[in-house]
């Protein structure tokens, strides 16, 4: 049986799957647009900035809940597949 750790590492394989799918889907941007000046200050790339930085820690909690929660919900099944072997062998 997979253990919360795998688990974590199915899921993480398959929402990466997902973002790659995301990122193909987006259009390439060319050498000559790539060169032109963005018209953003420096105060709004570091707003942006602060903005991601909470969406990710925010993520992190997020993952770290739903890894404990996994952990917790396979400890539960393999303990009940534990008390029902316990009692099918002491039917026997």
């Amino acid at each position: 049986m997979a253990t919360a750790n795998q688990w974590g590492e199915i899921f993480y394989m398959g929402a990466q799957a997902k973002e790659t799918e995301v990122k193909a889907s987006q259009p390439t941007v060319s050498r000559k647009s790539a060169t032109v000046p963005k018209r953003q200050t420096l105060a709004q790339i570091q707003e942006q900035c602060k903005q991601l930085q909470t969406r990710l820690e925010t993520s992190e909690a997020r993952v770290a809940e739903l890894e404990d929660a996994l952990e917790e919900t396979i400890n539960r099944i393999e303990w009940l597949i534990d008390s029902l072997n316990n009692t099918l062998s002491d039917r026997s």
